[in-house]
């Protein structure tokens, strides 16, 4: 399967699409199209004929709006707050400056690895288990506090 994501279209301009196909060995069996923002197809390569995968617009009724808590009450490590002068400086289209604040911000995680790794303490996540500790490249983590 190949499948690629774009912001904006080279050629058409169009924001949010989606491209692919559904390959078996170097024969194309389907063919993916559309904007991941509102309705992909796919469509059969032999009787052209398209269904749609799925539709963003038929289930945004049952979306539930994301409540943010104000930055100003967020702890100190939340994401929001943590990557706000970068979000700034991109809405601001100042490019140097995000650049400047992501630097900032990468030189402050390393310095902290630095500190762990000099002192022996690991990293533990404050959300997440490792279902699988003894691999250290396993991808199998659960969420602490689901049921």
């Amino acid at each position: 399967m190949e499948l690629s994501f774009k912001n904006r279209g080279y050629f058409s301009g169009e924001n949010n699409s989606v491209d692919g196909k559904i390959k078996r060995g170097s024969d194309t069996l389907y063919k993916i199209h559309g904007r991941w923002d509102r309705v992909v197809t796919c469509t059969e390569k032999k009787t052209k004929q398209e269904e749609v995968l799925f539709d963003i617009e038929e289930k945004r009724r049952y979306f539930t709006p994301p409540t943010v808590v104000p930055e100003a009450k967020q702890k100190h490590y939340e994401s929001r707050r943590v990557w706000s002068q970068v979000s700034q400086a991109l809405k601001a289209q100042n490019i140097d400056l995000a650049t400047e604040e992501k630097l900032r911000l990468e030189d402050g995680q390393r310095a902290g690895k630095k500190e762990r790794d000099d002192s022996g303490s690991p990293w533990v996540p404050r959300l997440f288990d490792n279902l699988s500790p003894s691999d250290a490249k396993s991808l199998n983590w659960r969420f602490k506090l689901s049921k």
